[in-house]
């Protein structure tokens, strides 16, 4: 094992704890795709007196490229979400499950959209665009072989 060192900060806002990572070989281009997670942040709300602490989930997505080392911010996922399952197929990353931000300290809500990702086009696609259904339940595997 030996240590990468990036030569860059990952972007501001990504989330720390259950963030949704996959790896990604595109073109001979392999990198960590990185999207949502929860953080713990100080934020003032009168539910809970300025300055409490409470979970915020994350919508930042982000890649490591190991070629060059560097962190790049991508556009933000449509909806934050958290301990969600990433998979490549072909040219696309589909977000499946996790949970979505709730009112309320330490709610949350499961998700069951699909999201995907276009790695080409360098966007996410709309609902309507993908045409995928959505989750009977938001707990999930997969493994994906081929292209």
């Amino acid at each position: 094992w030996s240590r990468l060192r990036a030569v860059n900060s990952p972007p501001q806002g990504i989330g720390r704890m259950q963030p949704g990572i996959c790896l990604v070989n595109l073109n001979g281009s392999k990198q960590i795709f990185y999207c949502g997670g929860r953080d713990i942040a100080q934020i003032p709300d009168e539910t809970l007196g300025d300055g409490d602490i409470r979970e915020r989930v994350s919508r930042v997505t982000a890649s490591f490229c190991f070629r060059s080392l560097e962190w790049r911010r991508l556009p933000d996922m449509p909806e934050g979400r958290h301990n969600a399952r990433l998979l490549q197929v072909g040219s696309r990353v589909l977000v499946f499950g996790g949970e979505l931000a709730a009112p309320g300290l330490y709610l949350c809500r499961s998700a069951y959209r699909i999201l995907c990702f276009d790695l080409l086009e360098q966007r996410w696609i709309k609902e309507n665009e993908h045409g995928l259904p959505s989750l009977p339940g938001s707990a999930f595997s997969g493994i994906a072989l081929g292209g």
